[in-house]
């Protein structure tokens, strides 16, 4: 045989031992807990990644817990929780776990991915005033305006399909990023074609376990026009209303710091870094929630009608729409949460790593430097707690007077805003803006499902937070006649 063909041999040899050996080391590593799931994801990541570019992760880890339980690997060194204990376990404030180096790809580093407890609490509490509810009330003018503009356009409609998807991405983008965080105005629900940094924002998500398993490309990804946005638009507020504006918003309250605590404002570039990071929250996740909110009230109109009945006895349209009281709303306040419980943000588990000396999770020690996590998707749908769990059904949040109580089992097993030091620092923006949305909305208009293309269009897939899966979902408004004495 020809050296060549030994040399060439050999290297094949050796690259295939070299392989084996590490699916051998993969498979394991969990081994001795016995746990069910695909053969190929407890030997590889692959599998986890595959599902996470066909967007398809969250639905796939939802079947295996459906199939197996209440645990199952999905990766060499990962498991999957979906139980109120391990919910716990994992994410209470007093939990030893960390998050996963996965965050540290998810934008610039901000309060969102810091991994590092301690300046992950310091930071928070550099940026905390700026969320503050005395802030809601200073901006809910410029909400109610952009929300206003919505209901105008619905009605030019004159009953005619429209597609709820896009413009409210585009609302989200107007309300939580132009006038909440930047104090300008976008125009983008108007407009004919989205502004050029939310196409490549379309990017971000994905980059994520991209970044994870093909880290030159995450790197290269990572140079994406959204990240430098957050620089460049505070460069602008700096250069054309100084660092102690008077102008209410997100952007100079970061500025200027909390005056009131004596808290000091953050170096220039982690403002920076922090504004890139709101962009892309506020827009896909909480746009998201407001386009299956009203998908799922056109497709229920039993609760359609339950909500505008109690919209026109509290008089919130005569009131012209005061959030004080719209937050007291209870048949609203259980639509929003059983929306979010059907298409939380983040379907999916959101990654922590056990301690070096392993955790006992859920009754099953883990060993450490695992990935852990509870789906949020199916945590949210255990029959066990919430009957019929596919169904829309907000009476599961009501008593027989229309009071929103929630059960000790169902706060338990709720994870829509977080949870423990890592919670959601702006869920109180995001209620205000879904919860008046939603208010002006169905005072002024019915709203139905065009056709069964829209129940397709509306199913669920993922890239870390959720999206219709069709891309878009037609619905029809038509007026509601006011009732005049």
């Amino acid at each position: 045989m020809p050296s060549a063909q030994i040399y060439l041999l050999a290297g094949f040899t050796a690259l295939t031992l070299c392989l084996l050996n590490r699916l051998i080391k993969n498979y394991l590593a969990l081994h001795h807990l016995h746990l069910p799931g695909p053969i190929l994801a407890k030997l590889t990541s692959k599998w986890l990644l595959v599902n996470f570019a066909r967007g398809n992760q969250m639905n796939a880890v939802h079947a295996l817990h459906l199939k197996h339980g209440p645990v199952v690997q999905i990766g060499p060194r990962e498991i999957s929780f979906s139980s109120g204990k391990a919910l716990k376990d994992i994410y209470s404030p007093m939990t030893k776990c960390m998050k996963s180096p996965i965050y540290e790809s998810m934008g610039r580093p901000g309060v969102f991915g810091m991994r590092d407890k301690e300046q992950h609490r310091e930071r928070r509490n550099r940026v905390a005033h700026v969320f503050a509810m005395n802030v809601l009330k200073e901006l809910e003018p410029a909400v109610q305006a952009q929300i206003a503009n919505l209901t105008r356009i619905l009605g030019e409609c004159g009953g005619r399909p429209f597609d709820v998807v896009k413009p409210m991405r585009m609302l989200a983008l107007d309300i939580m990023v132009g006038e909440i965080l930047l104090g300008q105005c976008f125009n983008a629900l108007g407009a004919a074609d989205p502004p050029y940094y939310v196409t490549v924002m379309n990017y971000v998500h994905p980059m994520f376990s991209i970044d994870r398993e093909v880290p030159w490309l995450g790197a290269f990804l990572r140079m994406l026009p959204i990240k430098k946005y957050g620089e460049q638009q505070m460069r602008d507020s700096i250069a054309k209303f100084g660092r102690h504006s008077p102008r209410r918003n997100i952007m100079t309250k970061l500025i200027a710091g909390d005056p009131e605590k004596g808290t000091l404002p953050l170096p220039d570039q982690n403002i920076a870094d922090e504004v890139s990071n709101f962009i892309y929250a506020a827009v896909d996740t909480t746009g998201v929630v407001m386009a299956y909110f009203l998908y799922e009230l056109a497709s229920n109109p039993i609760w359609q009608g339950r909500l505008r009945e109690e919209l026109i006895i509290a008089e919130i349209r005569e009131k012209d729409f005061p959030y004080q009281q719209i937050q007291q709303l209870q048949v609203l306040h259980a639509c929003m949460y059983e929306t979010l419980r059907l298409h939380p943000g983040a379907g999916v588990g959101l990654p922590r790593i056990t301690p070096p000396g392993g955790l006992q999770i859920d009754n099953i020690f883990v060993p450490g430097n695992m990935t852990v996590h509870t789906p949020t998707l199916t945590l949210q749908r255990d029959p066990s707690v919430f009957p019929i769990p596919d169904s829309f059904n907000p009476s599961r949040w009501l008593t027989s007077s229309n009071t929103f109580v929630a059960s000790s089992e169902m706060q338990a097993h709720t994870f829509i805003w977080g949870g423990g030091e890592h919670n959601c620092a702006g869920q109180n923006m995001a209620t205000m803006e879904i919860k008046i949305m939603a208010a002006r909305v169905m005072s002024e208009f019915k709203v139905r499902v065009e056709s069964e293309r829209t129940h397709q269009n509306m199913r669920m897939r993922d890239h870390f937070v959720i999206a219709p899966k069709g891309g878009k979902g037609l619905l029809v408004f038509e007026r509601v006649e006011v009732m005049k004495d």
